[in-house]
């Protein structure tokens, strides 16, 4: 990040490190404001960058961070609906990006199942 503060590219780059980091070791302290920074710094990025990756990244490591890093259904659940908002907003305006849509079904999947918890 030293390098160009301003470089979008870079920046995206970064909030993909630190989510993977918060991922791999969901029980570290900093993981949680990791994860809260990077979701902002995401949702920001959404706005400058006319590209679908954003969406596509903060959904699945989103996705990968309810999964492993978050304790209560409760804060998963209100977690989980930021995601399929965003995602959903990004299916819409890339709409030719396959890869977002099947994202949105497997976060949306993902919340049914904070209900219907798996019988296995």
């Amino acid at each position: 990040m030293s390098l160009d503060r301003d470089d979008v590219y870079l920046q995206t780059e970064w909030a993909y490190l630190l989510f993977k980091k918060a991922c791999d070791n969901p029980a570290a302290k900093e993981s949680p404001e990791l994860v809260k920074e990077e979701t902002e710094s995401l949702e920001t990025l959404m706005i400058r960058v006319g590209d679908p990756y954003p969406y596509h990244l903060l959904g699945s490591q989103g996705l990968s961070w309810a999964r492993r890093g978050i304790g209560t259904p409760r804060e998963k659940e209100a977690y989980l609906k930021r995601l399929i908002h965003k995602t959903d907003e990004g299916s819409k305006k890339y709409h030719k990006e396959e890869e977002l849509r099947q994202l949105l079904t497997d976060l949306k999947k993902e919340y049914l199942g904070i209900a219907l918890p798996n019988p296995h």
